[in-house]
């Protein structure tokens, strides 16, 4: 990510330029390294200490120093301080205020994780992310200013701050990652950012005493001047059709999840995002249009969507992900995009009556199982730039009849196509390195298979055991003869 990028090297910047190393300080309670010039604390001699100052002159608290000081009550940090590392403060239960000083640029992942009686923070206002799981579990967790800078809010950074009441978030905010505010239980009021570009999966989930705008039997979140930004849910699992309102730009994880007799849903054309599990097990739904400005379809979106019978995948879509169409019974063809790299674990599993995909040149990138047990495929073409295909890609698919592997795998991978009982022929590349376990374990009809190397370079090939179970071909045919299987 580009703003990550370039606070790193603002950080490297400071590195290079901070003042050496004072030999006046303080340091004998301390685990310290200045080998670097500077001073990073490592840890703390007391484990039991109840109260800590940290000298002057300290660049940085390194990753894990003051982990599980559960004693330790007070901290004081100095302004010399640029780096808070990864898991610094994680664990220590007993602190209720922690002032963290302007001068910090940098504050880790995990780095104040369970600290279950911290109850107000001071955010340096150059802050501009807030990492992975940084106040998680900070569950007396009460006050909160964030800075003005912040861009970027990360994966589960606030989860489980149960007494979290309410949040204002700034208006540079541009990306909130999966999570970041799941099972804050007493969140009441969130105001959003007009200019969000990027709202992860589950960022709300289980918060379920939000105050929201309702319209057309929904429930929206939004910022000062557009109410209706991220639809959090429909409010009657039972509708049989819903029109989404046309400001809305962000559809939250989960918001039509079992909704069983939805038919039809009509999607705003200025739709960014469409979270996990967004109409899984929506077992009504024949037909959808997904806006051109969604970039990815989330795990488990349309999962059991199971009378889906048409689907356009916009050019703009990059992927796929895990489970997305798992269980669309009734969907016989699909067209991905040449925008697609890669296709998630599961993608298509269990679709039935899938008969034909068009996969993209520029795929990279097939998950395991992404195509298990779809029953009615009968032939797919893999694009020559798919560099790994997953194991039990295509485990199950009963109907499939031939397979050209690309030139570019090394790997044919454990279960692979297992099962693949109508499979007759298979082009293998030379590129392969390895065979998996049961690759083609009861292929019981492949009588023919080409290997597009010498016979020296396919015994080179290692074969796991169980590879060619089933399977009544005796010979594999190569550039220069036949070689035994």
């Amino acid at each position: 990510m580009k703003i990550r990028n370039v606070l790193m090297s603002l950080l490297m910047i400071m590195l290079l330029a901070f003042p050496a190393v004072s030999c006046k300080m303080d340091l004998s309670a301390f685990e310290y390294d200045d080998s670097d010039g500077v001073i990073t604390i490592t840890g703390i001699k007391d484990q039991d200490a109840v109260s800590v100052k940290i000298p002057k002159g300290v660049y940085a608290i390194g990753d894990e120093a003051f982990y599980e000081c559960e004693s330790l009550e007070s901290v004081s940090i100095p302004s010399s301080v640029k780096v808070i590392g990864d898991s610094a403060f994680a664990s220590c239960s007993s602190p209720e205020k922690i002032d963290i000083p302007n001068s910090v640029v940098y504050v880790g992942e995990w780095a104040f994780y369970c600290c279950s009686s911290l109850k107000k923070v001071s955010l340096p206002q150059d802050l501009m992310e807030i990492m992975d799981f940084t106040f998680s579990g900070c569950e007396s967790l009460e006050e909160l200013d964030l800075p003005k800078r912040l861009a970027y809010v990360g994966w589960a950074a606030f989860s489980d701050c149960l007494a979290l009441k309410d949040i204002k978030l700034p208006d540079g905010l541009i990306v909130i990652d999966d999570y970041a505010f799941q099972n804050c239980a007493a969140l009441t009021d969130v105001i959003l950012p007009d200019n969000l570009e990027v709202m992860g999966d589950m960022v709300f989930e289980d918060c379920n005493n939000l105050k929201c705008t309702e319209y057309n039997n929904g429930s929206y979140l939004g910022s000062s001047s557009e109410p209706y930004m991220l639809l959090l849910k429909a409010n009657d699992k039972g509708l049989t059709d819903f029109e989404v309102n046309d400001n809305t730009i962000f559809v939250h994880s989960d918001a039509f999840s079992g909704c069983n007799a939805l038919k039809t849903i009509s999607l705003p054309d200025g739709l960014l995002g469409i979270g996990a599990c967004a109409f899984e097990e929506c077992s009504a739904i024949e037909d959808i249009r997904i806006p051109e400005g969604v970039d990815h379809i989330g795990w488990h979106t349309f999962e059991g969507c199971r009378a889906l019978k048409d689907i356009v995948i916009p050019e703009g879509v990059t992927e796929v992900e895990y489970g997305a169409f798992a269980n669309c019974d009734s969907l016989r063809h699909i067209s991905i995009p040449g925008s697609v790299k890669q296709l998630g674990e599961y993608a298509f599993f269990g679709c039935m009556d899938l008969e034909t995909v068009d996969l993209p040149d520029g795929l990279k990138y097939i998950g395991g199982g992404a195509f298990n047990f779809c029953g009615a495929l009968k032939d797919i073409e893999l694009p020559e730039g798919v560099e790994t295909i997953g194991y039990g890609a295509f485990k199950g698919c009963s109907s499939l009849k031939s397979i050209d592997l690309p030139e570019v795998l090394d790997n044919i991978r454990f279960e692979t196509f297992e099962w693949c009982v109508s499979l007759e022929s298979v082009r293998i590349p030379k590129s392969v390195e390895q065979i998996g376990y049961n690759a083609f374990d009861g292929c019981a009809s492949l009588k023919e298979i080409t290997f597009t190397g010498t016979k020296a370079e396919w015994e080179s090939i290692e074969k796991r055991s169980g590879w060619k179970d089933d399977v009544p071909a005796l010979t594999v045919k190569c550039t220069d003869g036949e070689a035994e299987l």
